[in-house]
C-alpha cells in the first residue's frame, strides 16, 4: 500500500499535485486522510484546483476518514490538483490515500 504524506517541518510546509485532463463539467474530489498519530502536531491543508482552494481539512486522528471538496468547474482540458499543508510550525503530518474525482 502507498500512501502520499504532507509534513510541515522546521517551517516549511509540503505539498504534492497532479496534472490531469478532463471534459468540461462539475466535479468533486474525495480521498481518505488520517494524522500521525504517534508523534507531532495535527496538520491541516487544502486541497487545490487551479490554485483555487476547493477544500481545507484537518483529519482527527489516526484512523482513516473519507473526506470530499466542495464542487468545482472545469473546462475542457488539462488541469492541476495539489494538496498543500498549511501548518506552519512544528514537526506536523498528515496521510492521504484513495483519491478520486467524480462528477459532482
Amino acid at each position: 500500500m502507498q500512501t502520499a504524506y504532507l509534513k510541515t517541518d522546521g517551517g516549511v510546509s509540503g505539498e504534492f499535485s497532479q496534472s490531469l485532463t478532463l471534459a468540461a463539467g462539475t466535479y468533486k474530489l474525495s480521498f481518505k486522510a488520517a494524522q500521525r498519530a504517534s508523534f507531532g502536531g495535527v496538520q491541516s491543508f487544502n486541497v487545490l484546483f487551479d490554485n483555487a482552494a476547493i477544500g481545507t481539512f484537518t483529519p482527527a486522528s489516526g484512523t482513516f476518514a473519507t473526506y470530499t471538496t466542495n464542487s468545482f468547474a472545469a473546462t475542457a482540458g488539462s488541469h492541476t490538483i495539489k494538496f498543500a499543508a498549511t501548518t506552519t510550525t512544528g514537526d506536523n503530518t498528515a496521510f492521504i490515500d484513495d483519491i478520486v474525482i467524480g462528477a459532482a
